[in-house]
């Protein structure tokens, strides 16, 4: 078995619980869990990365649209109930939405954001400065409102699939980086996904949302592209395995 295999299967086994406990995040993250909403739903990994019956793509329509506020607000009910509109904010106005749909019923089932650098301000940028990203020619796409209803069934899949697409489509549309907030929970996740914090001072805030101390995470996209992580289940999973239900599609 390959180290990043046995890492990967030791992670999922052990790793979320482990960090659960040590920080304590808000909420009932032991149900959740148990429930499989941070477990993936086997100890095989590679059912994990299985996105079979799957389809990632970008919403394109009014209906689409709507499709990923619900869902966003179904996937948000632990946070509260709100109206589904109250779950839409200013970033959604030029945001890039991302959904994922089951293959047979059509149903949505996850959904992410993408928000440029190129088109306004990020998110994150309402919690702290990133003057060290915002270079000349340094173009960031920052993962957000990622969220996926408690009753779905393959939720580790759902964000394997989600991530892919998004690490593709900022990449294809010209971004250098990626960025997204990490809690403490889901920091070893990202960092496997070969994220890294960001470097900046400070780099970490409290998440009004979950109350929980996150961080700043930031990937360089030609990064995970090098030869040197040939044989990294990231790079195999993304740039080898040519999903044809992740849909790159940039018009």
């Amino acid at each position: 078995m390959p180290g990043w295999a046995f890492f990967l299967r030791f992670y999922l086994r052990w790793g979320l619980i482990l960090s659960i406990d040590m920080y304590g995040d808000r909420g009932d993250y032991r149900n959740q869990v148990a429930q499989g909403e941070y477990m993936p739903e086997t100890q095989d990994f590679s059912e994990w990365l299985d996105i079979s019956g799957l389809v990632f793509r970008i919403a394109k329509t009014e209906r689409d649209i709507q499709a990923v506020y619900e869902c966003r607000a179904k996937g948000y009910k632990r946070f509260g109930e709100r109206k589904t509109e109250e779950w839409v904010d200013k970033f959604d106005t030029y945001a890039t939405q991302y959904l994922c749909e089951e293959e047979s019923s059509g149903c949505v089932v996850g959904v992410m954001r993408m928000i440029s650098s190129n088109r306004g301000q990020l998110e994150l940028q309402d919690f702290i400065k990133i003057p060290l990203l915002l270079g000349d020619g340094e173009s960031l796409a920052e993962n957000s409102r990622f969220s996926i209803p408690a009753d779905v069934k393959r939720r580790s899949a759902v964000k394997m699939g989600l991530m892919s697409l998004s690490h593709l489509h900022a990449a294809a549309t010209g971004h250098t980086h990626q960025v997204c907030v990490a809690s403490p929970r889901l920091k070893p996740l990202y960092e496997m996904l070969l994220f890294s914090p960001y470097p900046g001072n400070p780099n970490c805030f409290r998440h009004p949302l979950s109350g929980a101390l996150c961080t700043v995470m930031q990937l360089e996209l030609n990064k995970a592209r090098r030869e040197e992580y040939r044989g990294h289940f990231w790079y195999a999973f993304t740039y080898e395995e040519k999903h044809a239900n992740v849909i790159v599609d940039c018009k």
